[in-house]
């Protein structure tokens, strides 16, 4: 018999091992070792302060005057502590919440509701409307709004349909509510003794209890959550009201990479904290620039362009670039052929990279500047008999240099380049010799003019 009763309860056991192992957590849940809260100040005042929210990285605050007939918002940004103020009067304001799926911040206050926009920090007036009950406190859960009236907890939307999920019990003063997502964190206030703060579920069903000592917090006006820790804000009648904060004590599992960073793109790592299940997400900032390696070059030639291409190391991009031509690398101009009064002179060079020639037309003797001496030739027989190079004698001319000076059979003297030389006339057998300087002389190629 008592083995027929031990096997079903064995059988059961490790199914319920199973399934509390398997068992979400709450990631946004406060993560604390103790139940004693100690709340440290972050930005404290000595006005009054009534209701809190926190909104897209803002912790939004309203503050009082002592009578409160008079509020303004103080709207604190969390990652760099910058401040900015809203002014719209909402009287007593007890509660805030935020919508994220509208984008909207609901105060309530003596059964009415102000609505706000608010966006990239700044918040704008949309409407007002009266409440059908004298709610005083209000939460928001994934676009639905939970509203008390102390002991008893309803939901809407819209603010215009109110549905009652349950009625609790009274802990005192329900002075403020948050949530982290999943619960209701209800905070009660009791003269003369600690502020708590009940944990519960949309359905009324307590999950945890945690108190602060009203020596650290008189009284806890609001609660709500960022990055895991808990935010309240707390009234202790003096310099320091304002907003508090208790840490998380995450026991977080090491950094596990999600997204790789490259060159250009930054990537991500997350961990989790073994107790609560919350995520941390942490940018993995990108290398900056790529280590880039040659892997295949094509030499440029003296005419053709050509290519290097590189990869880089880290991420594999390749990149191309083009090696311009080298232009080719020529030797001196030489003489290919001597102008005449008919044909023009011709130089050439030559690469001597890829052996290209090159050869340049510079002009005919044509037009040129033409130096002309008819000198007289003495006969060696008789020094008085003379003959000028114009008579119907029979003249032969000669240069001693016919590149810089060339003399035609007629005596006509052309330049081809600057220099002096010996020009000799003969004719029978007399003859005369005279220099002749050429310092300049213009080629009908006016680029080659010296």
């Amino acid at each position: 018999m008592l083995k027929k009763l031990l096997l079903p309860l064995l059988l059961f056991v490790p199914v319920l091992f199973v399934l509390t192992l398997l068992a979400p957590v709450n990631a946004n849940a406060l993560c604390v070792s103790s139940t004693v809260l100690q709340p440290v100040a972050k930005y404290t005042h000595s006005g009054g302060t009534q209701g809190m929210c926190i909104a897209d990285g803002y912790c939004i605050e309203a503050q009082t005057n002592s009578d409160y007939a008079k509020t303004h918002y103080v709207i604190y940004n969390l990652e760099n502590d910058a401040t900015t103020d809203f002014y719209y009067s909402t009287k007593h304001s007890n509660s805030l919440a935020y919508n994220a799926k509208r984008q909207e911040i609901a105060c309530v206050s003596d059964g009415v509701v102000y609505l706000f926009h608010f966006e990239n920090g700044k918040m704008s007036y949309k409407s007002t409307r009266k409440l059908s009950e004298h709610f005083v406190k209000v939460s928001c859960i994934d676009g639905v709004y939970y509203l008390s009236t102390g002991i008893q907890m309803f939901c809407t939307e819209d603010f215009n349909t109110m549905t009652r999920i349950f009625l609790g019990s009274e802990r005192g003063i329900n002075q403020g509510m948050g949530t982290d997502g999943e619960y209701l964190y209800i905070c009660w206030y009791k003269y003369n003794s600690a502020n708590t703060i009940s944990v519960m579920s949309t359905s009324g069903e307590l999950i945890q209890t945690y108190t602060v000592s009203q020596d650290l917090c008189r009284e806890i006006e609001e609660v709500d959550f960022y990055n895991g820790d808990l935010y309240l804000n707390v009234n202790s009648n003096g310099s320091q009201n304002g907003i508090y904060v208790v840490q998380a004590e995450h026991d977080m599992t090491g950094w596990k990479t999600v997204e790789e960073a490259n060159c250009t793109e930054t990537g991500k790592r997350t961990r989790t904290c073994k107790t609560c299940g919350y995520v941390e997400e942490e940018t993995i900032e990108a290398n900056g620039e790529h280590d880039y390696k040659v892997t295949k070059t094509v030499e440029a030639t003296c005419t053709k362009a050509g290519k290097k291409v590189s990869k880089c190391t880290v991420c594999g991009e390749k990149k191309e670039e083009t090696i311009s031509p080298t232009g080719h690398d020529f030797g001196s101009w030489t003489l290919v052929k001597q102008a005449d009064t008919e044909e023009s002179k011709k130089v050439s060079r030559v690469c001597s990279v890829c052996g290209a020639k090159e050869v340049k037309t510079m002009g005919t003797l044509k037009n040129k500047v033409e130096i002309k001496y008819k000198p007289k030739i003495i006969s060696p027989t008789s020094s008085e008999q003379c003959l000028e190079a114009d008579s119907n004698s029979t003249v032969t001319w000669e240069s001693s240099d016919q590149d810089i000076l060339y003399v035609t059979k007629d005596g006509r003297m052309l330049p081809r380049g600057t220099g002096t030389v010996t020009v000799t006339a003969s004719s029978g057998g007399a003859s005369d010799s005279f220099e002749i300087t050429v310092s300049w002389f213009v080629l009908h190629d006016e680029s080659l003019q010296k």
